[in-house]
C-alpha cells in the first residue's frame, strides 16, 4: 500500500517542497485517484524546481522546456542515468495533463500507481544527485577551462600562421 512515510528521506535530504506536494497527492491516493494524478503533476513541477535549485539555473514557465533543460545540462556534465529520470518526468507531466485537461478512457488507478512508482525512482535519484552534482559540475568546469585554453592556443597559432603566410606573400612579391 502506498504511504507518504516511504518518502521521508526526501524531507530529511532537504527536499521539503517535493515532500509537501507529494503529501498532498498521497492524501487522495486511495479515495480519489484522478485528483491524485492531478497533484502528481504538481509534484513533478516541484521536483523540477528543486533540481534547478541544485544546479543554480532559472526556471522557464514551461515544464516540457524545463525537462529538456535538465536533460541538456546533465548530458553536458556527463551525469549518469539521465534517460530514466527524464522519461519518468515526462510520464508524470503527461499523466498530470491527462487528468487536468482531458481524461478519456484512462485508468486512474493504474495511472496513480505509475506516478507513485515514478516518484520512487525520482526521489532516490534526487538524493543521489544532490550529493553528486558538485563533483560532476567541477569536472565539467575543468573540462571547459581546458577547452578554452586549447581554443586560445589554437587561435594564437592560427594568427601566427596567417602572419607567416602574409610575410611569405610579401617576400614573393618582392622577388
Amino acid at each position: 500500500m502506498a504511504n507518504i512515510n516511504e518518502f521521508n528521506y526526501l524531507k530529511k535530504a532537504g527536499f521539503n517542497g517535493t515532500y509537501e506536494s507529494l503529501n498532498r497527492a498521497m492524501k487522495f491516493y486511495n479515495d480519489d485517484p484522478e485528483t491524485c494524478c492531478k497533484y502528481f503533476r504538481e509534484v513533478m513541477e516541484t521536483v523540477i524546481e528543486e533540481i534547478f535549485n541544485i544546479m543554480s539555473v532559472n526556471l522557464s514557465y514551461n515544464s516540457k522546456t524545463n525537462i529538456a533543460i535538465i536533460e541538456k545540462i546533465l548530458t553536458d556534465i556527463e551525469y549518469n542515468d539521465i534517460s530514466t529520470i527524464v522519461l519518468e518526468l515526462h510520464n508524470m507531466r503527461h499523466l498530470g495533463n491527462s487528468y487536468s485537461h482531458y481524461n478519456y478512457g484512462r485508468d486512474p488507478y493504474s495511472d496513480r500507481y505509475t506516478n507513485y512508482c515514478a516518484m520512487q525512482k525520482i526521489g532516490f535519484w534526487m538524493v543521489t544527485f544532490l550529493r553528486e552534482f558538485p563533483k560532476y559540475y567541477a569536472k565539467y568546469e575543468e573540462k571547459c577551462k581546458k577547452k578554452k585554453k586549447r581554443n586560445r592556443i589554437l587561435s594564437i597559432a592560427g594568427g601566427i600562421g596567417s602572419l607567416i603566410l602574409v610575410l611569405l606573400g610579401f617576400k614573393k612579391m618582392n622577388e
